[in-house]
């Protein structure tokens, strides 16, 4: 039977998985972030040499080389948004595969037999939640209900500064969030807690 076997799921492939990715990743974006830092050294150089021989009146934020700096940090911050996205959506196809047969493919439907079956209270768990409401901001920005949310619960993720946008250089971007290479740790280590507890209900 295939309800015979959720424990094997999670334990031989659900849990490694989850490790071997959040690894993998993490290792990856640090040499992600060391490459753009030896991209980005020419022109720190430059402009240190620009702001030597310039008056006081200099604006950083009109120089080319800074442009190029804040374009190559734009890129690490692109690589790292797309680690966490690809870690929660890992953990969101093991929802779906661990009720395959049920054939529950909207998360709400998940949330609400987990709860049932008596494995997990997805709803009182504040760091999925987060995790998720991040997700979803890096996928569409911030004029979607993720950004609601985040303001909401007043998550250290989010800047809050009443301000559409984010200056960049000479630029308004979307506002970006104060995501580190740590979290790719944190996203993984939330999502195979979760598994480990319903491990326990299994047992």
């Amino acid at each position: 039977m295939f309800f015979d076997i959720k424990d094997k799921l999670i334990t031989d492939d659900y849990i490694p998985a989850l490790k071997i990715i959040r690894d993998f990743y993490f290792h990856s974006h640090q040499a992600f972030e060391d490459e753009i830092e030896k991209l980005s050294m020419p022109y720190k150089n430059n402009l240190d040499k620009v702001q030597a021989y310039n008056n006081e009146a200099f604006d950083i934020e009109d120089d080319e080389n800074y442009q190029k700096i804040i374009h190559l940090k734009n890129l690490s911050y692109t690589h790292l948004s797309s680690c966490l996205q690809s870690i929660v959506s890992l953990w969101e196809n093991q929802l779906n595969d661990f009720y395959l047969l049920e054939n529950y493919r909207d998360y709400n439907l998940l949330k609400i037999q987990l709860l049932n079956d008596g494995y997990y209270d997805l709803d009182s768990d504040k760091k999925i939640k987060e995790i998720r409401y991040i997700d979803n901001y890096l996928k569409h920005g911030e004029f979607g209900e993720a950004a609601t949310q985040l303001k909401n619960m007043n998550s250290k993720y989010f800047k809050n500064n009443n301000m559409f946008g984010e200056m960049r250089g000479i630029y308004l971007r979307n506002k970006q969030l104060d995501i580190t290479i740590n979290d790719i740790k944190t996203f993984s280590n939330t999502f195979i807690d979760f598994w480990n507890v319903v491990l326990s209900k299994l047992k």
